[in-house]
């Protein structure tokens, strides 16, 4: 009983000589791919759902990580689309077991289609506005009695004709962005949250 203990603990000591420690560095790029389809619309902080390897990971001509593998996908940030063209936003944490069961954490931030349009436009429209009924009245005090009148209205009416430009643009305000919209079988590029070590099995012969 004895000998074959000895034995057992011999085996387990050179296995362990035998294992290789491998590290992956913080933010190594780590392609996933979608297996559903994802919506921001329908996430909330600490969702989570699955997603899986697009390719082997290769480190030091070793094989770390096998193409297909499950990834734990969690919700660690979402910011829901808003009015003024502002698109969804949600970073998204995965967590990837390497053989011996070290979790290696990978991060990605997603954001949706947007358009500030509105809000450039407003703001063109009211500097446009201002400008001319500064320079109408600048002109006016320059030139005088009668044309500088004239000058100072017709700065104040171009500048009007651009204040009620800009305010029909605030329909387009409430216009709300895009949310966060990944198809099933999209890749996803990701990067390592952290640097991270574990060790892989001896190779068996």
């Amino acid at each position: 009983m004895k000998k074959f203990i000895t034995l057992l603990l011999l085996l387990s000591f050179i296995s362990y000589i035998n294992a290789q420690k491998i590290t992956i560095s913080d933010k190594t790029p780590i392609k996933v791919q979608a297996i559903s389809n994802i919506n921001s619309a329908n996430l909330h902080l600490k969702d989570t759902f699955t997603v899986s390897l697009f390719e082997d990971i290769i480190i030091d001509s070793k094989l770390v990580l096998t193409k297909g593998s499950n990834v734990l996908a969690t919700i660690d940030a979402i910011e829901p689309a808003k009015t003024n063209g502002r698109a969804a936003k949600i970073n998204i944490l995965y967590t990837i077991l390497a053989p011996d069961g070290t979790k290696i954490y990978c991060k990605s931030e997603n954001k949706g289609q947007g358009t500030n349009f509105a809000k450039k436009s407003g703001n063109f429209f009211a500097t446009a506005s201002y400008t001319s009924i500064g320079l109408g009245l600048a002109s006016g005090i320059i030139k005088g009695k009668e044309d500088g009148l004239y000058m100072f209205f017709a700065g104040a009416v171009i500048g009007g004709l651009f204040g009620i430009a800009g305010l029909l643009t605030t329909p387009l305000r409430l216009i709300k962005g895009g949310e966060v919209k990944i198809n099933a079988g999209e890749i996803i590029e990701t990067i390592v949250d952290r640097d991270v070590s574990f060790t892989l099995p001896a190779p068996t012969h």
